[in-house]
């Protein structure tokens, strides 16, 4: 019986090595995904900024919104970004930060947040190292 039973506990542990080990590359596999599907968004940030920088430098003001500056023909938003991803700017006398929150229709689903702060030159939230930040204004 004692033989039965320390066997018995060694297929257990085998067991759950193996399970923790799965939940790890699922993991694993799943923040990779999220910084693929980020970094898309990413580069329609940065677009958005040098579209921002080109505002300010031809109209001396600084846009309020991204609708602002595609009223003016500052840039043109790719519709199938536009029904994924919804952007906002923080504006303190310039704008600080691009924001972009994910709709019902992007494939990880709504209320994923990216920040990109203009002065850092640095991206936080949804499919970053250091995961999301759920501050939205």
């Amino acid at each position: 019986m004692r033989r039965f039973l320390t066997v018995l506990m060694i297929v257990a542990l085998l067991v759950s090595a193996n399970f923790l080990t799965s939940c790890k590359k699922l993991r694993e596999m799943k923040e990779a995904k999220e910084a693929e599907r980020a970094a898309e968004i990413h580069v329609v940030i940065k677009d958005i900024h040098k579209s921002v920088m080109e505002y300010r430098k031809t109209t001396g003001i600084e846009p309020t919104s991204l609708l602002e500056l595609t009223d003016a023909g500052f840039y043109k938003l790719n519709f199938r970004v536009e029904d994924r991803w919804k952007f906002t700017f923080l504006v303190v006398d310039t704008v600080m930060e691009i924001s972009a929150l994910s709709t019902e229709v992007f494939k990880d689903g709504k209320d994923h947040l990216i920040k990109y702060v203009l002065k850092n030159d640095e991206f936080t939230g949804y499919g970053t190292p250091e995961g999301e930040d759920y501050t939205i204004y």
